[in-house]
């Protein structure tokens, strides 16, 4: 019965070595866990505000690019219309300010260009009066040269008729 014994307290040891131990051993699995749900918490949280940062920074790059489209588009129509329109100013400085630039030379040039048309045309209606001022003048002329030629040919005859009357006797 020694045996039994001894085996029956070794027993009992193991199982009050694993109450103490399994009750350490659950706190500090319990630590870990409570730990890396922390963590999980944090990347979570970190992950979702950079979600929303990055939802933040489209919006606002989205709604810069409709405000420059938008500010274009108006500029185009009142070009098209033939107004005067001022330098488009853009505060950022990327592809959408190169258009930008690009747009206020082209529209620079076209009013450029519509100027020196209108200031042609200006020139070409002064020249055309002046041209039909002149030909009014000329038309004028060439009727009173006229009508002293044809008044010369009829006292060149009425000279010769009495002319030729003087001499027949």
């Amino acid at each position: 019965d020694e045996y039994y014994m001894r085996t029956t307290d070794t027993i009992d040891e193991v199982f009050r070595l694993h109450d103490l131990t399994s009750h350490s051993l659950d706190g500090i699995l319990q630590a870990k866990i409570d730990k890396l749900v922390l963590e999980e918490g944090i990347i979570t949280g970190l992950i979702a505000a950079l979600l929303l940062l990055i939802m933040y920074f489209f919006t606002g790059f989205y709604i810069s690019i409709q405000n420059m489209i938008s500010i274009l588009r108006r500029s185009t129509d009142s070009l098209a219309k033939g107004e005067r329109v001022s330098e488009i100013q853009f505060d950022a400085h990327d592809e959408l300010f190169e258009v930008a630039i690009l747009f206020n030379r082209i529209s620079a040039s076209l009013l450029n260009a519509n100027a020196e048309l209108n200031s042609n045309i200006e020139k070409r209606i002064v020249v055309e009066k002046e041209m039909a001022a002149k030909q009014e003048e000329l038309e004028r002329s060439n009727k009173f040269m006229v009508g002293r030629e044809l008044k010369m040919m009829e006292l060149k005859k009425e000279l010769e008729e009495l002319t030729s009357r003087k001499e027949r006797p």
